[in-house]
């Protein structure tokens, strides 16, 4: 009786010692699976890691300024009549070419500040600017980009039947055939060209004639859109 009870608590002792072994061994298995998952999670979210996106300058256009082609037809531009009304929810009233005016030179005739000549003719006129955003004044299409010995780096933007021209740019953001909004950035000011000094200068052509922006702008300001539009078409 007594030899049955020493080996019931040797088979007792026995049975602990393999419970632990086996809680050791349950724990070091789940160890070893945890870590081969984390290597192959490592392996796996480390090159998406490396390999982020990194941020735009902050000179470069938000895309979402430039209007879509499949969003207005570029025939919106064009001389050819739209009865539709429906166009008139994707444009903005016009807005200024900077997000303030101060005019250094007029338009007309003038001494011209870098040749001296006497009489001549200024095509637009200077606005005050200092590195600033330059903005589309309507909607449009931006026709030609370039650089001018005179102006310098310039942008031509034809809205129907006129044209805004924005000179001496440090950044140009637009390329011909993109279609943008009132308002959209088109360039950074600067002071490329002949120039005493940094300053925007600005155009408007009727057609083949060329308008003083300051009452040109005056005007398309106070336009409603729908009057805008189709003042662009005549």
């Amino acid at each position: 009786m007594i030899l049955m009870e020493r080996k019931m608590k040797n088979l007792g002792k026995t049975s602990l010692r393999l419970t632990k072994r086996s809680k050791i061994l349950l724990l070091l298995i789940c160890s070893l699976i945890l870590n081969l998952k984390a290597q192959v999670f490592n392996s796996v979210t480390q090159p998406i890691f490396n390999n982020k996106i990194e941020l735009a300058k902050p000179i470069e256009v938000p895309i979402d300024t430039v209007i879509n082609t499949s969003i207005i037809s570029k025939k919106i531009m064009s001389n050819v009549k739209i009865d539709s009304v429906d166009v008139f929810k994707f444009f903005k009233t016009a807005r200024l070419p900077l997000n303030r005016i101060y005019l250094t030179s007029g338009f007309g005739y003038r001494t011209h500040p870098v040749t001296g000549e006497r009489n001549k003719f200024h095509s637009g006129i200077d606005l005050n600017a200092r590195t600033d955003t330059v903005y589309s004044i309507l909607h449009g299409v931006v026709k030609e980009t370039g650089y001018n010995s005179i102006i310098g780096n310039f942008i031509r933007i034809t809205h129907g039947n006129y044209t805004s021209i924005y000179g001496h740019l440090s950044y140009r953001f637009v390329k011909p055939g993109d279609l943008v909004a009132s308002g959209t950035p088109v360039g950074i000011s600067g002071a490329t060209g002949r120039v005493t000094g940094e300053h925007l200068h600005f155009s408007i052509k009727y057609k083949d004639q060329f308008l003083n922006p300051l009452p040109f702008l005056y005007q398309m300001m106070n336009l409603d859109t729908q009057s805008l539009y189709y003042s662009l078409k005549n």
